[in-house]
């Protein structure tokens, strides 16, 4: 253990070892980013104390001031010192542990006996298989992981996922999956409720970039719904805008939809990534200049590089201005929505035509679990992608979300 965490774990042993009765109206109020330097005063102390003397003490009631960090006391009267001796060697360990043991992929072909033979395996090589793919993979759960945009899943989310992988089911009819369709119709129901619409629809796709080429798709259709069946023989050269520091995917959808990456304009930014409003403006009035049609923008809310807020009022203003769809990428920053302190940061989304959002990214559920929603309904993804008659078309995803849903965890 080097001497940063040494420190750190002794900071927190020093927290859990004050004894006494806790008053609370005497309480001082701590935040995690300042107790750490409570150990200061005595650490001095404590390190060259023999540990029989350093029992006792931690036995012996204390009067020091009681600390509280977000409302817990967390050296109340029934701290058991043992315990959070135990406590604070199991989160070191956890801490100091490697988040993978990384090998380059020759070698890890090495280490691992991937060969599909004709012949089955014994029950003991593959559990010596599944040790070996603990062992070597990313423990995203583990609290030094930073490489993605997303937090690992929780232990509600994963009961959920065994309860769906065990049941296997499959999202087409009420006959054949009537507890995970009304689970699905209710989740969505709620992420449509946060964004502050009335009423909406939705549905679940395999990742945001999925879900972002779909709302291109839709925005092209309430345009020109003859696309469906007539292809792109006919239509104008069709243009959208995006963010500069927009999400990969917008590139990526308008080559798969015909529409062509040439036909993206990216609007410029601000020093903080957000997109500026008059360049959007600007962009649209060059567009009609060149004889094009603009058709869509696309905002974005958590950008992936800066993790930067468009502002969403102002993009909206100018939207509803030049009647052109408007389609917010949330994927990653839509979770704040559930947050009192943070949804000002979305602030205008309920004037938005469609917005991506994914769950696994803040709200830990499993990847991938990502919703577009839609605020009219009359533009239905089923006149587009389906038959209409089947309202039931949807995904598997939202089963993620429920256990802490009901559990009050997403508010």
């Amino acid at each position: 253990m080097d001497q940063q965490s040494y420190k750190i774990a002794l900071a927190i042993l020093y927290i859990m070892s004050f004894g006494g009765t806790p008053d609370t109206s005497n309480c001082e109020i701590h935040t995690p980013h300042n107790i750490l330097h409570l150990w200061k005063e005595d650490i001095h102390v404590m390190k060259n104390r023999d540990r029989r003397d350093t029992a006792q003490k931690e036995m012996t009631p204390s009067k020091k001031i009681p600390v509280l960090v977000d409302g817990v006391v967390l050296n109340g009267p029934q701290t058991d010192v043992k315990a959070g001796e135990k406590f604070v060697e199991e989160v070191c360990r956890l801490v100091m542990e490697e988040v993978c043991e990384w090998q380059p992929p020759e070698q890890l072909r090495q280490l691992l006996d991937l060969e599909m033979r004709d012949t089955g395996e014994s029950q003991d090589k593959l559990l010596r298989l599944c040790r070996d793919v603990i062992h070597f993979s990313v423990k995203t759960n583990h609290p030094r992981f930073f490489n993605q945009l997303y937090a690992g899943l929780d232990y509600y989310s994963l009961a959920a996922r065994i309860l769906t992988e065990a049941l296997n089911p499959s999202i087409y009819t009420y006959e054949v999956s009537p507890v995970f369709l009304l689970v699905e119709e209710a989740v969505l129901k709620k992420m449509i409720e946060c964004i502050g619409w009335k009423e909406g629809d939705g549905i679940f796709n395999p990742g945001g970039s999925v879900s972002n080429m779909c709302a291109m798709n839709l925005a092209r259709y309430r345009y020109y719904p003859d696309v469906k069946e007539k292809g792109l023989s006919g239509l104008p050269r069709l243009i959208l805008f995006t963010s500069a520091e927009c999400h990969y995917s917008m590139k990526k959808a308008a080559s798969f939809l015909g529409i062509g990456t040439q036909n993206v304009y990216f609007v410029e930014t601000d020093g903080r990534g957000k997109m500026i409003p008059e360049e959007l403006e600007r962009r649209i009035g060059q567009a009609r200049q060149e004889g094009a049609v603009p058709f869509l923008v696309c905002a974005t809310s958590g950008t992936t590089v800066l993790g930067a807020f468009d502002p969403l009022d102002e993009i909206a203003e100018i939207c509803e201005r030049h009647g052109l769809w408007l389609h917010v990428d949330a994927s990653w920053g839509g979770s704040a929505l559930v947050s009192r302190k943070h949804r000002q940061l979305l602030h205008g989304i309920h004037r938005a035509d469609s917005v991506a959002w994914n769950p696994h990214k803040m709200l830990m559920a499993g990847i991938q679990c990502s919703a577009l929603l839609v605020k009219d309904k009359t533009v239905s993804f089923l006149l587009i992608f389906g038959n209409p008659v089947n309202s039931t078309l949807k995904c598997l995803e939202a089963t993620l979300l429920l256990i802490p849903c009901r559990l009050g965890l997403i508010r």
